[in-house]
């Protein structure tokens, strides 16, 4: 019992039972009773061991079956995942590749577009070429011409050193006349100072003009008034002449009518009594008026009406003739 218990105690594992089984000596046919003995003991404890093996070789085994389901699980999982990215990753090759096939058209259109520009920009350094050749030679060209100008320039040089040096001479022989010069601007200086006189006065008589013509300029806008006035005054004038015309045109036309009538009424009376009527109209303004007959009425206060409008027409004859002599 005590050797069960501390088999029981020490659960010797599936690497201790192998270690066991390598380490043991082997049987040996000569031993006695005690190695039989010994040997069911050791018999039964290796029962024992093999017992405690299998029930942990059992553990074990559900153990690890349990991980292997545990496994099993996870790589399905796993599997299923890397099922869904290869499809995933299949949708993206296909979308790279539909990607990749309209780059490669876009990049073959680039290419060909290149290859124009290639083409036109090698056309354009021929062209350049050809352009820089000609411009080479028109160069040279200018540059023999600009050699014999320079030559040109370099005798031109000389003649104008030659007149400047004449220049220069002639200044030298002006420069001794510039005393000459210097007496004949103190003649000058002094003709200036009478000229100055000379315009002071002049502007002291233009100030005395300028002030006679602010007064011409006040007459006249005096005159100006007065002659508007008298326009003024002229047009009232002739508005009342034109109404007084108008009302001897009236008075004439009345007068025609009184005649027509005097006419007709001097075929009923005699020539006496007419001749005395026209006497009284002619001399006496102050005869009676009610005692005369109405057609005699009629024409003593037409005779009265074109007495009074020639005495008005004659007193404004006179007031205009007075007002154009004023």
């Amino acid at each position: 019992m005590d050797k069960r218990s501390s088999v029981d105690q020490k659960k010797p594992t599936l690497e201790d039972y192998i270690i066991d089984m390598e380490t043991r000596p082997p049987d040996s046919d000569n031993n006695g009773p005690t190695d039989v003995w010994a040997q069911l003991q050791q018999k039964e404890a290796d029962l024992l061991l093999a017992a405690e093996l299998g029930k942990a070789l059992l553990e074990k085994n559900e153990e690890l079956k349990k991980q292997q389901d545990k496994m099993i699980e996870e790589f399905s999982t796993k599997i299923e995942k890397l099922e869904q990215e290869k499809h995933v990753l299949r949708r993206q090759l296909e979308v790279a590749a539909s990607e990749s096939e309209s780059h490669c058209s876009e990049l073959q259109s680039d290419i060909a577009e290149m290859k124009a520009k290639l083409e036109s920009q090698e056309a354009l350094v021929k062209q350049c070429e050809r352009e820089k050749n000609a411009l080479i030679e028109e160069l040279t060209a200018q540059n023999a011409r600009l050699s014999q100008e320079l030559q040109k320039s370099n005798t031109i040089e000389v003649q104008l050193q030659t007149q400047l040096q004449e220049f220069k001479d002639q200044c030298n022989r002006r420069n001794m006349s510039i005393q000459d010069h210097v007496n004949s601007l103190d003649s000058l200086k002094s003709e200036l100072k009478v000229i100055l006189e000379k315009k002071s006065e002049l502007e002291h008589r233009l100030q005395i003009s300028a002030a006679e013509k602010e007064t011409l300029q006040t007459l006249l806008s005096e005159a100006s008034d007065r002659i508007h006035t008298l326009e003024r005054g002229n047009r009232e004038q002739e508005t009342k002449y034109k109404i007084t015309i108008q009302t001897l045109d009236r008075l004439e036309r009345e007068n025609g009518t009184l005649s027509e009538r005097l006419e007709s009424f001097d075929s009923q009376r005699s020539n006496s009594d007419h001749q005395s009527l026209l006497h009284e109209m002619g001399c006496d303004d102050s005869i009676d008026e009610t005692s005369a007959p109405l057609l005699v009425k009629e024409a003593i206060t037409v005779y009265k009406q074109l007495k009074n409008l020639c005495q008005t027409l004659k007193s404004s004859h006179d007031d205009d003739s007075g007002n154009i002599f004023a």
